[in-house]
């Protein structure tokens, strides 16, 4: 009878715990535009829309882009240096493992590490922040290897167009 017990205290633990994950996740809008495509539009993007930049990846606890996260920016910095009235906040991301320190300062890192591309594209350095969130804007509950890799990210909020 108390392995019944135990067994069932486990199970409203676990449902608990993945109900709890599933409504704290915060929501946001988020229309994902891969960083390849060669042609951004204007027309297309509207101030406080969040882009995904699919194409950017980083190796575990690193900064440094792969050469096909920096060559995926280029369309992205073509479309920016062609209108100059375009301002961006980079945002990183990170999984909900690490301490809030550490994912703090990688995801603000990571951030830096694009805006610091970009401006090697040409971008003009008025056009863009850089603001790392942590692991504060998750993206799915991290039940998995999966979900922690979905919330590794690095967006593009539009501030004005």
């Amino acid at each position: 009878m108390k392995n019944l017990s135990l067994l069932s205290l486990l199970i409203f633990c676990s449902l608990s715990l993945n109900s709890i994950a599933q409504t704290s996740l915060i929501k946001y809008d988020v229309e994902i535009i891969s960083s390849s495509p060669q042609v951004w539009n204007l027309a297309d993007l509207e101030t406080g829309q969040i882009i995904e930049l699919t194409d950017i990846s980083f190796a575990a606890d690193e900064t440094n882009m792969s050469e096909q996260s920096i060559e995926s920016l280029e369309a992205f910095a073509n479309f920016m240096k062609d209108n100059t009235g375009v301002k961006v906040e980079v945002r990183g991301h990170t999984n909900g493992i690490p301490p809030h320190q550490y994912c703090d300062e990688l995801s603000q890192a990571r951030a830096e590490a694009v805006v610091s591309q970009l401006l090697e594209f040409g971008v003009g350095k008025s056009q863009m922040t850089a603001m790392g969130y942590g692991k504060r804007t998750p993206r799915s509950a991290e039940l998995n290897a999966a979900d922690r890799k979905s919330n590794q990210r690095v967006d593009i909020k539009i501030l004005s167009l």
